[in-house]
């Protein structure tokens, strides 16, 4: 889905008059290799990944640089179901995670 929406704004770039921002959810899981995690970590080490390559090209393109702002968030673990919505020292609510991502864009 990254992919497609990335792809699908710089086909359209010139009709924004507005900054964008591409908020990459990655996570902690993508640095951490075991059984049952291969493909969650995998598909969170790709938005990674694609995140720094784009946030990259955008910053040396002369009409993306100023419209364009990228961020990678790396969550450790989530208060989600998926987790039985667990809570430890370790976790973030989701509210949290997604009020400190949208404060930091533009900084």
């Amino acid at each position: 889905m990254t992919k497609y929406a990335t792809k699908h704004f710089l086909e359209h770039k010139d009709s924004h008059r507005h900054k964008v921002a591409f908020i990459h959810l990655s996570s902690i899981a993508s640095d951490i290799t075991g059984p049952f995690v291969v493909a969650y970590g995998a598909s969170k080490r790709f938005n990674e990944v694609f995140g720094r390559q784009t946030a990259t090209a955008y910053s040396k393109s002369d009409s993306l640089k100023d419209l364009v702002d990228t961020q990678i968030v790396k969550p450790s673990y989530v208060t989600t179901p998926l987790l039985n919505n667990a809570e430890n020292k370790f976790t973030v609510k989701p509210p949290a995670l997604v009020s400190g991502s949208l404060g930091d864009l533009g900084s």
